[in-house]
């Protein structure tokens, strides 16, 4: 089952090439978006499961770990693992195996790390981050700054332990009162 599903998804991926959307990102060789979650929590029907408390991680059911290609709107890869809990990064690795050169990568903040931002970087990957809440940077240089956005270089600040070996580009803007940055 799982070879004719790649065999239909290589099929597709051809039929639908010509009306790759190359307007979204146009320097990357791919767009493509990584997630993570976690199946939901199974019944306690068998007599195995009743004697677990009803939050123990063993009850779930497993989780989904999904690449996405952004221009094609078609899946590269999901993947279905039998731990219900664990550091979305680690499996993420496996995932991004394989990837060309200037991949424009695109992830939620459970991926936040400075390890992973500096292998990504050293691959020649492209990526975008949501900050984690307690990252703190300092401005190093603001590209633009109006209207509510404000596009800077910015270098993590030095309380953290461990910095990352270069600075970012990070965007953030308002809306109705909500600062969020990229």
């Amino acid at each position: 089952m799982h070879q004719w599903f790649e065999q239909v998804s290589g099929w597709l991926r051809l039929r639908v090439q010509p009306w790759a959307d190359r307007r979204v990102a146009p320097f990357a060789s791919q767009v493509l978006a990584l997630d993570e979650c976690s199946l939901d929590k199974v019944a306690r029907w068998l007599p195995s499961l009743r004697t677990l408390a009803k939050s123990d991680p063993k009850l779930l059911a497993g989780r989904l770990s999904a690449l996405f290609d952004v221009r094609l709107q078609q899946w590269v890869r999901v993947d279905l693992l039998e731990e219900g809990k664990a550091n979305c990064k680690l499996h993420a690795q496996q995932m991004l195996a394989g990837l060309q050169a200037g991949c424009l990568l695109l992830f939620d903040r459970g991926y936040f790390s400075f390890a992973w931002f500096d292998s990504l970087t050293q691959q020649g990957l492209w990526w975008v981050s949501r900050y984690a809440n307690r990252a703190s940077f300092r401005v190093v240089h603001i590209i633009y700054e109006g209207d509510g956005v404000l596009d800077a270089i910015v270098s993590w600040a030095p309380a953290v332990l461990i910095r990352p070996k270069r600075s970012f580009v990070c965007c953030a803007f308002g809306t109705r009162g909500t600062s969020i940055a990229i």
